[in-house]
């Protein structure tokens, strides 16, 4: 199974289980079971549905329910400070499940990245939106509600967030993830590879060019033959 602190797919072993006599008793509909994760040692924290319980045993449904969701990763190196340090509050609302606060997240994030990018900004996230749209086939329904998550600037239409389910929320994540990258990691990373090329091409020809040291330093050492 998968395991939420390491995301390895990993053997779990059960440490600590519910008491036999104890269950019988009580008779509950789910019981939790706490498993160690060989790849990371870590504690995890599962509940099992109990599907029947008799005088000399107990059948647990063979899918449990998590108790622990894994964090959802994310690379801010590439996004400004104010759209990161917003961005992993939604994150953090959609991991513990949230959807009224990652919806307000998701739109606080928007809005900072209106502002960074000027006149123009909003219609290039909503132009990019329809592509994502196209790309991914969505149904027209479900594209309007992430529309007016993301550029409504009113309270009340917030409102209506707390009635979406867990897959839309899903989406909208994703959504997000592929609009910030977008308009900052894909031109970040390009910026940064193109001038460490011209670089590597011709250090002299950009007077005020300040290339990283890591990569001076590889030049360096290729330049000299040495590993």
């Amino acid at each position: 199974m998968e395991c939420p602190h390491c995301r390895n797919h990993a053997q779990l072993t059960p440490t600590a289980v519910p008491e036999f006599a104890a269950l019988s008793i009580a008779r509950p509909v789910m019981a939790g079971m706490v498993m160690h994760c060989e790849a990371c040692h870590s504690p995890v924290f599962f509940r099992y549905r109990i599907k029947e319980i008799t005088a000399r045993r107990i059948d647990f449904y063979a899918t449990p329910q998590e108790v622990e969701k894994p964090e959802e990763r994310y690379n801010y190196s590439y996004l400004s400070a104010e759209v990161a340090a917003s961005f992993r509050d939604a994150l953090g609302c959609y991991r513990n499940g949230l959807s009224h606060g990652f919806t307000a997240m998701c739109r606080l994030t928007a809005q900072i990245v209106f502002e960074e990018l000027g006149e123009g900004g909003k219609l290039k996230v909503f132009d990019e939106l329809d592509t994502i749209a196209r790309i991914a086939d969505l149904d027209a329904e479900l594209v309007q509600k992430v529309r007016n998550i993301i550029f409504e600037t009113s309270p009340e239409s917030l409102e209506l967030t707390t009635e979406l389910d867990r897959a839309t929320l899903a989406i909208l994540l994703e959504i997000m993830k592929d609009l910030l990258h977008q308009t900052y990691v894909r031109p970040g990373r390009l910026q940064k590879i193109l001038r460490m090329r011209r670089y590597f091409a011709d250090p002299d020809d950009d007077a005020e060019a300040t290339p990283d040291p890591k990569v001076t330093l590889l030049k360096t050492s290729r330049s000299s033959g040495t590993n």
